[in-house]
């Protein structure tokens, strides 16, 4: 069971208070780590991954996976219940740690994070997070089937995973694109030319045509 999302952004946070991302020590957190239950390190979800998790333009970005035990399998079947009916909300992340420098405003400049909590009242309220679910389901061309999204929420994390450099998405996108250029089902041509090729329109119609000449000779 993987997640992942924003442990903190620059957000202003309901304490009024405001975190310098690049004044974030995360190799503690990194190398020893966990999610654990609001704050309670005696209830441990999960663990992040090391090379998925950093500190990007957008805040902490931390993918990881959760124990196969009935409380996380319970928080992961909520959190995927929450995206399928499109809600609202989302579960949240909370840093946790030390406070090693601060200014007079409320702004953190430097903290060591040791764990993440996973709470449904952060309190930033941006910091949110995502089960991981397959965002693209390839059909066998052998049956006709196309590739189709799962849905377009889950092509907009495939695409934002993506963005970030995450291996497992570059796999994916990689494997998609072979797929569908080596398909002879003309709706995986027509993705594929969308995709790859950036045809649309009536460019993407002659181009179709082209290709299904070829096919038929």
């Amino acid at each position: 069971m993987r997640i992942r999302g924003f442990a903190s952004t620059p957000d202003l946070d309901r304490d009024n208070e405001t975190v310098m991302q690049n004044g974030l020590d995360i190799s503690d957190f990194v190398e020893y780590g966990f999610f654990n239950l609001d704050h309670d390190n005696s209830i441990i979800l999960g663990y992040p991954d090391a090379k998925e998790t950093k500190i990007t333009k957008s805040g902490l970005y931390v993918e990881g996976t959760l124990l196969d035990t009935p409380r996380s399998r319970e928080i992961w079947e909520s959190a995927v219940a929450m995206k399928k009916s499109n809600a609202p909300r989302k579960l949240g992340f909370s840093i946790e740690g030390k406070v090693l420098a601060r200014d007079d405003k409320g702004k953190i400049l430097k903290a060591k994070v040791t764990n993440v909590a996973i709470t449904a009242t952060p309190v930033n309220p941006h910091a949110t997070w995502d089960a991981i679910v397959k965002s693209m389901t390839a059909l066998s061309t052998d049956t006709g089937g196309a590739l189709m999204p799962e849905s377009i929420e889950g092509i907009k994390s495939f695409v934002d995973r993506v963005e970030l450099n995450d291996n497992q998405a570059m796999e994916s996108l990689n494997y998609l694109q072979d797929k569908l250029n080596k398909s002879d089902n003309l709706e995986d041509v027509k993705l594929y030319l969308q995709l790859f090729r950036g045809f649309s329109g009536e460019e993407l119609d002659i181009k179709l045509n082209e290709v299904l000449a070829i096919m038929q000779e």
